[in-house]
């Protein structure tokens, strides 16, 4: 997210495919923004990619060194869901991970 938003705000225009049934269209993410009012080709949703792209590497970072603050954790996913359809399956698996325990850790020695 985080190069794509940087290689939009120097370019004007988001890396799309140059071939095939898709050739220079957006992906699903764009049709999710603007049920939300939100111009996908805007300087503001250009920006969100960057500062999304950011913090979630921020978040891996934090998941490698065992600090994740739970409550930003579970924000960042939220306010990733948008983002169709990847960002939307690894937010989802990640709210998933949050949110039910694998184990009971009573029972880890």
């Amino acid at each position: 997210m985080t190069l794509e938003g940087i290689h939009a705000l120097a370019t004007g225009s988001y890396i799309v495919p140059a071939g095939g049934e898709y050739v220079g269209t957006l992906g699903p993410w764009a049709w999710a923004l603007g049920l939300m009012q939100i111009d996908p080709l805007g300087t503001p949703a250009k920006l969100a990619f960057v500062l999304l792209g950011v913090i979630w590497l921020v978040h891996v970072r934090n998941i490698a060194v065992n600090k994740v603050i739970l409550p930003a954790a579970i924000l960042l996913c939220v306010l990733t869901l948008w983002y169709l359809p990847f960002g939307t399956i690894f937010a989802v698996i990640e709210l998933l991970a949050l949110l039910v325990p694998v184990f009971n850790r009573k029972n880890v020695r």
